[in-house]
């Protein structure tokens, strides 16, 4: 979806229906209004999250997938 636009809960929070619905678009889904109001309501609850510095080492694994992080 849109990970690498918002790897974390707290960005992924902020996502417009629009940025949602773009996402939804080019992966060619189906009833791509619903699908975006459902993802955002989804996003804004409350739920159970990581600490900081797992949620930040998640994000940046997201954002970097194939860095090597034992190489220089």
């Amino acid at each position: 979806m849109a990970l690498p636009r918002a790897p974390l809960r707290v960005s992924a929070a902020k996502l417009t229906i629009g940025q949602i619905s773009a996402t939804l678009k080019r992966a060619r889904r189906r009833d791509i209004g619903e699908k975006a109001a459902r993802i955002q309501q989804a996003l804004r609850t409350g739920h159970l999250g990581q600490s900081g510095v797992v949620a930040a080492a998640y994000a940046a694994a997201v954002v970097f997938p194939d860095r090597d992080p034992h190489r220089p």
